[in-house]
């Protein structure tokens, strides 16, 4: 690890979401790691007017904190890096309207404490990659990041975030049709419930199993191949769903023109999406979240097909972004996790209409917590899959069908809570997909039922309370 003056640097000057490429030069501070947070110590004495006359001085705020901030991360390399780190501070000065407290706040505490990036989010609301996002106004100038909420130090709201299976809003499979038939009212085919749910939520999540477009022909030599009209994504608006996983084996069933429309459609139709591209820095970019302060990160990939059709997105080609190779995800998770406060990895995966995991999936997941992905949520099964705790994180293997066929599937959906200190409580609330209806079966017998079941499939390592609530046996 680097210290926080090379950090900060390399977050101002080298790395944008755009292009996920983060640069790190040598630095005069060294590093000390205690229970995951950073100190610093410097390599020099620090600078004398940083030094408090004793631990119990109460400090008065004064106008020339950010000097004395860039003051205490001396010395720097070259009067460039000095004045970069500066212009990050008195950036901060002028978005509080010039009144110190904020920044003295930090100050003071890093003075006392030693230094720890939980400093930013205590004292004014907003980690520090958070602030990095605001300073480069990411929002504006990158295709992949959406600001939510900001945080306030004054305000204890939790983040809410619900994950969800696959849907399918084509027209030449089930459920549009069936849709259609009960005159496009969604009540009929998506209970409201669920829909209240995932419209309450800060971001829902769902993964897409067909292209959107006027376009195209079938994929040659596929059984099954999806497709809708673009119009049709005003389902997903209907329904409260804010992101799509696109790294599957349908979207790109009706060939590159259909998927460059389902593209665009899902941009007109606001639905953010991330897991596929024109090209493969495109399929392989994160989407980004900024809610009540934090950093989030989705991340997209599939390894669902046995035998390989949907293509895989390249420097040249268009397509999905493919995991069969686990080194470009683990690289990518890697990179997105030093710019962000909690990284999701959304994996298409498993052996479809069976609760048996596959070795790999265990064995790549365990890997992908090992390069910094804080959760990882499957689909693709049409089969819920069971729930594991590794390392202190969660994996929920698969989420089955959402609304995607006819069929009788046991589903539902997880809802993630983080508290304003970060800290995770897991639900899963049970549904039924059956004749094109998804019902909604919290708080029922049958309901009861599913939970048992996901409690009960391989690892096996939870239980469920009647209200969804999910405990780790490891805790």
């Amino acid at each position: 690890m680097k210290g926080f003056c090379c950090l900060l640097l390399a977050l101002l000057l080298c790395f944008s979401v755009c292009a996920c490429e983060l640069e790190i030069s040598e630095a005069s501070i060294t590093l000390e790691s205690s229970d995951d947070d950073l100190y610093f110590s410097a390599d020099e004495s620090e600078p004398e007017s940083s030094e408090p006359e004793s631990s119990d001085e109460s400090f008065e705020p004064f106008l020339d904190v950010t000097n004395e901030l860039v003051n205490y991360f001396a010395p720097f390399d070259s009067p460039e890096e000095h004045d970069k780190v500066n212009d990050f501070f008195n950036f901060i000065l002028e978005y509080y309207e010039y009144e110190s407290e904020p920044l003295y706040s930090i100050y003071e505490d890093i003075i006392k404490n030693g230094y720890s990036n939980a400093v930013w989010q205590k004292h004014t609301g907003n980690s520090i990659n958070v602030w990095r996002s605001i300073y480069l106004n990411e929002e504006e100038n990158c295709d992949n990041l959406k600001i939510v909420s900001l945080g306030d130090v004054n305000r204890n709201e939790k983040t809410v975030l619900t994950f969800g299976g696959d849907i399918s809003i084509a027209d030449n499979y089930a459920t549009v049709p069936y849709l259609n038939h009960k005159n496009g009212n969604l009540d009929y085919c998506i209970a409201p419930e669920w829909q209240s749910v995932m419209k309450e939520a800060d971001v829902a999540m769902l993964n897409l199993e067909n292209a959107l477009s006027l376009r195209g022909t079938p994929m040659a030599h596929k059984a099954y191949t999806y497709v809708g009209k673009p119009e049709n994504a005003e389902i997903l608006k209907r329904i409260g769903v804010d992101y799509v996983t696109l790294a599957n084996n349908h979207v790109f069933d009706y060939g590159e023109d259909a998927f460059l429309d389902t593209l665009e459609t899902l941009d007109k139709y606001g639905i953010d999406h991330s897991g596929a591209g024109r090209n493969a820095s495109e399929a392989q970019k994160p989407f980004y979240y900024i809610i009540n302060g934090r950093k989030i990160a989705y991340i997209s990939a599939t390894r669902a097909e046995k035998h390989i059709l949907t293509p895989e997105a390249t420097e040249t080609q268009s397509g999905v972004f493919r995991c069969y190779d686990n080194e470009r995800l683990l690289e990518v998770i890697e990179e997105t996790k030093q710019a962000c406060d909690y990284v999701i990895v959304l994996l298409h995966w498993g052996t479809e209409y069976s609760d048996k995991l596959e070795a790999v999936q265990r064995r790549t997941a365990h890997e992908y917590i090992d390069a910094g992905a804080d959760l990882i949520v499957g689909t693709h099964a049409h089969q819920l899959q069971g729930i594991e705790f590794y390392n202190g994180k969660a994996i929920f293997y698969n989420l089955g069908n959402f609304w995607f066929n006819a069929k009788r599937i046991e589903t539902g959906l997880l809802k993630l809570e983080l508290d304003s200190d970060g800290n995770e409580s897991f639900y899963f609330l049970p549904g039924l997909q059956e004749g094109c209806k998804t019902q909604y079966l919290l708080g029922s017998y049958l309901g009861r039922e599913i939970l048992d079941n996901l409690a009960y499939y391989e690892p096996s390592q939870v239980a469920i309370a009647d209200d969804g609530r999910i405990t780790f046996k490891e805790e």
